[in-house]
Protein backbone atom coordinates (compact mmCIF):
# COMPACT_ATOMS: atom_id res chain seq x y z
CA UNK A 1 0.00 0.00 0.00
CA UNK A 2 3.10 2.16 0.59
CA UNK A 3 4.41 1.95 -3.03
CA UNK A 4 0.85 3.01 -4.33
CA UNK A 5 0.38 5.78 -2.34
CA UNK A 6 4.26 6.68 -3.58
CA UNK A 7 3.03 6.51 -7.11
CA UNK A 8 0.36 8.75 -6.52
CA UNK A 9 2.06 11.04 -5.28
CA UNK A 10 5.09 10.86 -7.61
CA UNK A 11 2.19 11.31 -10.40
CA UNK A 12 0.34 14.17 -8.46
CA UNK A 13 3.63 16.13 -8.08
CA UNK A 14 4.63 15.28 -12.13
CA UNK A 15 1.46 16.81 -13.06
CA UNK A 16 2.05 20.12 -10.98
CA UNK A 17 5.05 20.60 -12.49
CA UNK A 18 3.72 19.72 -16.19
CA UNK A 19 0.54 22.53 -15.35
CA UNK A 20 3.64 25.23 -15.20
Amino acid sequence: MVELGMTIAVNFYANFILIF
